[in-house]
């Protein structure tokens, strides 16, 4: 723009802090050495259409603030004197300068850095600052993606510890289910020994809901698919932030289609097969059901008494949702999986009545060999055939009993029959003169 100098000449960095609206500045401070680069130095900025630089000496590239409010400064320096405070850079006298200062006070560290000039960032969730440049070989650390130089000149990224000690995050999540809540609090720890935090970092999968929420530390799955969570510890004044990330997979709600218990006596109709209602949780209004599950079993009218199986499986029904809103074309929706539970149709023993018969006789007539009894009550063709035994009859009736009516009391003595259970029936006996 008209009017800037191309040339600064010898500079120092500096950091100035404005107020809010911009009316005015809080504090502003110089920061560099004595350095001089003759001719002019390779540190260049762009701004507009001319290039604000300086010949040599310090400058400035970069600049972050931290959640805490402590101010980050990086930039070149030709300075032998450069002011360090807790420096880091081993016997490095210049290229990158790094340093961390509080708003309107003094250093609380500075160091050389090597290798040409920088940008920076500050995570200040995880308490860390990274910066990146060019270096022709500034050092690696272990495990590093590249730890040899790939040419002349090449790119680079280093996270500066804030604070100090590490610490590591060991993260074992949970299984999780479309729409439960699921609290992680106790699936991730730190070394440190600090609480964790959690945060939704993508999802992937269904996308026809609304996105996996958390709150506090409870993570609720919207969709299908896969949740890539990190657990954080932001540091404190001993320990650097830390986190780690891991992928989830988020299975279905299960529906539970469970087939009703039936019950019938031996020889009647098999009875209309039955479910219960399918429970969904409160909020999921979005899901229609559609359609009926088949149900079956082997059982019939003629099948002998027994427990038999009511098989359940999807038949017609389907789980789905209107993009379109109601009324319109149902989708199958996969964040709901059908669960399927069998129950048992009961065939009970059929009832036969067996009943002592009512006679008369004369005073003095002999009583035992009249006692009789009748059996009914048979189904699917039965007869006195199925039945194995013979009842017990007793009366207090005696021949020379006084006339009267007498009770016959039928008792079921060895009576057996595979499908039938016995009901009896007392009868009579009238003496008379």
């Amino acid at each position: 723009t008209p009017g800037c100098d191309e040339n600064i000449g010898v500079t120092n960095a500096f950091v100035t802090e404005f107020k809010a609206d911009g009316s005015a500045y809080l504090f502003s401070t110089g920061l560099g050495g004595s350095g001089f680069y003759p001719g002019g130095g390779p540190y260049m900025v762009p701004y507009g259409e001319c290039e604000y630089g300086f010949g040599g000496g310090d400058g400035g590239t970069g600049i972050a603030v931290d959640s805490a409010g402590s101010i980050y400064v990086t930039g070149g320096t030709s300075s032998s004197d450069f002011p360090v405070v807790n420096p880091f850079g081993g016997s490095i006298t210049g290229g990158i300068f790094f340093a961390k200062m509080h708003s309107g006070g003094p250093l609380v560290y500075s160091s050389y850095f090597g290798s040409w000039v920088a940008g920076i960032a500050t995570d200040p969730r995880l308490r860390n600052v990274y910066i990146t440049g060019a270096t022709g070989g500034l050092p690696v650390t272990p495990g590093a993606f590249q730890t040899q130089p790939g040419g002349g000149g090449d790119a680079y990224v280093a996270r500066i510890s804030i604070v100090g000690k590490l610490q590591e995050i060991s993260f074992n999540p949970p299984k999780l289910t479309f729409g439960v809540p699921t609290d992680l609090t106790h699936h991730a720890f730190a070394t440190s020994g600090l609480p964790v935090q959690y945060t939704v970092v993508s999802q992937g999968g269904y996308a026809n809901y609304a996105p996996t929420t958390m709150k506090g530390n409870v993570l609720t799955p919207t969709w299908v698919g896969e949740v890539t969570i990190e657990a954080y510890q932001a540091g404190n004044g001993v320990y650097d932030g830390a986190a780690t990330r891991v992928s989830v997979g988020v299975g279905p709600e299960r529906l539970i289609v469970a087939a009703e218990n039936a019950a019938v006596t031996y020889g009647g109709a098999v009875p209309a097969l039955s479910y219960y209602p399918i429970t969904i949780r409160v909020g999921d209004g979005v899901i229609n059901l559609t359609g009926a599950p088949s149900l079956s079993t082997t059982a019939t009218s003629k099948s002998p008494i027994g427990i038999y199986p009511i098989e359940i499986s999807q038949g017609t029904l389907s789980a789905g949702y209107q993009p379109n809103g109601p009324g319109t074309n149902t989708i199958s929706d996969p964040n709901y999986a059908f669960v399927f539970r069998n129950a048992t149709l009961t065939i009970r023993r059929a009832e036969l009545t067996v009943a002592a018969g009512n006679f008369t006789i004369h005073q003095g007539q002999r009583i035992e060999p009249e006692l009789t009894y009748t059996i009914t009550g048979f189904v699917n063709g039965g007869t006195e055939k199925d039945v194995r035994g013979k009842p017990i009859l007793t009366t207090k009736a005696r021949f020379d009993s006084p006339p009267g009516t007498y009770p016959i009391v039928v008792k079921p003595g060895n009576l057996s029959a595979r499908n039938y259970k016995f009901r009896e029936v007392d009868g009579s006996i009238t003496i008379v003169n």
